[in-house]
């Protein structure tokens, strides 16, 4: 989604004017790379590393091609922003725990379980079939195919550094790079961050997988292996592909459209001037909900949340920072109010509820891979007032029993719907 489509041609686009050494192409595309994605700037250090070795006298007119479309940004940036750091950016590194703040974070047995799990079931789960990051053809956290395809890639990645193939070191470094990365350094791994690295990782692996056919005497049996494995590999997405799109259909119909878009509307037509909306997840609510102000977790459109997080860096959290900032409503997930928040006391003393939104149960049972999301269950809960028209519907609050039999098609339970 968004730039993720963009960041992949362009950084296409910058590995073949590498490869092929056409110096103002390439410049053109580091330039391009800083405008679509900030943490491609690793990207275009590894290419300016490579260039000074191939060829130095060509690296000031590299770098001043890149930075002609470059610097306009930078300067909008500074004088409309203050920064050309996106606000996104640090909303995201106050909001999510760091890995090293865990007990134990740097014994030995932690620290390689921590790396292991990151990269086993959040990296490179990618080069498997997965949906929403969710394994297929397989139980559990990890894919025995991703797995295979990082070895590859770790084998490919060795291939080009033993055999010393120039060309290809600045992608090398580029794996090097963002793992570390993605590991280490980012507190929170969103999907679409990994496209371009996935990429790379893949081009690795079949690099390995040559490497390993040379070994066959013939090349025909090298041409059948590659092309066999190319067609099970591409196979095995594509016999998920089907069931993929119908489930991205269903979420967009039963869940965006009839609970995001409905609550955004319904916030629009209530919600009055100087009032504010407390929730996680800014983005249909945001376009939706017009001229509303949000506090969304962890701020990434709400600078008040951003200075919480900055004079409450033990209590970060989408729980603490509703309570302490108490706005006007409140958009949850009934997974949030009934397991995620260790105390909701306060919102049952100081709100109401006046809005569900639930999938269409019909609609839930004949969705595949339901279970992963967390979207199909939300209320609007508003702050009580003197001028409320009481008593306040007690049924309309969320109930484990009631959340059970949402979940559960089949179970009878009665549940306050819209």
């Amino acid at each position: 989604g968004m730039e993720t489509q963009f960041a992949v041609l362009i950084l296409l686009m910058s590995i073949y004017y590498t490869l092929s050494w056409q110096p103002k192409a390439l410049g053109v595309c580091l330039g391009l790379c800083m405008l679509v994605r900030p943490d491609f700037g690793f990207w275009t250090i590894i290419v300016g590393v490579y260039i000074l070795f191939k060829e130095p006298k060509q690296l000031p007119k590299i770098v001043a091609i890149a930075l002609t479309l470059y610097m306009p940004w930078l300067v909008l940036t500074f004088f409309y922003y203050g920064s050309p750091i996106p606000n996104t950016i640090i909303a995201k590194g106050l909001g999510f725990t760091r890995w090293w703040q865990a007990e134990n974070a740097f014994t030995f047995y932690e620290l390689k379980r921590f790396t292991w799990m990151t990269l086993a079931e959040r990296i490179h789960i990618f080069l498997a079939p997965n949906f929403w990051g969710m394994p297929q053809y397989v139980k559990g956290p990890e894919s025995s195919l991703a797995n295979i395809m990082f070895f590859f890639t770790v084998l490919g990645t060795l291939t080009v550094l033993v055999r010393r193939q120039w060309k290809l070191w600045p992608m090398a470094a580029f794996i090097v790079a963002y793992s570390v990365y993605y590991v280490y350094l980012v507190p929170g791994i969103f999907q679409w961050y990994l496209v371009p690295y996935i990429l790379i990782m893949l081009l690795f692996s079949l690099r390995a997988l040559q490497a390993l056919c040379t070994l066959l005497p013939r090349e025909r049996w090298r041409l059948i292996l590659q092309g066999g494995f190319a067609c099970i590999y591409l196979g095995l997405f594509a016999g998920v592909l089907p069931q993929s799109f119908f489930t991205e259909r269903q979420y967009q119909l039963h869940i965006d459209n009839a609970i995001r878009k409905n609550a955004g509307a319904y916030f629009t037509k209530n919600v009055k001037a100087g009032e504010v909306i407390g929730l996680e997840c800014p983005g249909y609510i945001g376009y939706y909900a017009q001229q509303c102000e949000l506090y969304d977790w962890p701020g990434l459109v709400s600078a008040p949340v951003v200075a919480w997080s900055k004079e409450n860096p033990q209590r970060r959290s989408l729980e603490n920072k509703l309570s302490d900032l108490r706005p006007d409503y409140l958009f949850l997930r009934d997974r949030e109010f009934l397991f995620w928040f260790d105390d909701t006391s306060w919102i049952q003393k100081d709100y109401h509820v006046v809005q569900v939104y639930l999938m269409d149960p019909k609609e839930r049972a004949r969705t595949p891979w339901v279970k992963y999301t967390i979207n199909d269950s939300f209320r609007i809960y508003k702050k009580n007032r003197p001028d409320d028209v009481l008593p306040y519907d007690e049924a309309l609050w969320p109930s484990k029993s009631a959340f059970s039999a949402i979940i559960t098609p089949s179970a009878k339970a009665p549940v306050a719907k819209v």
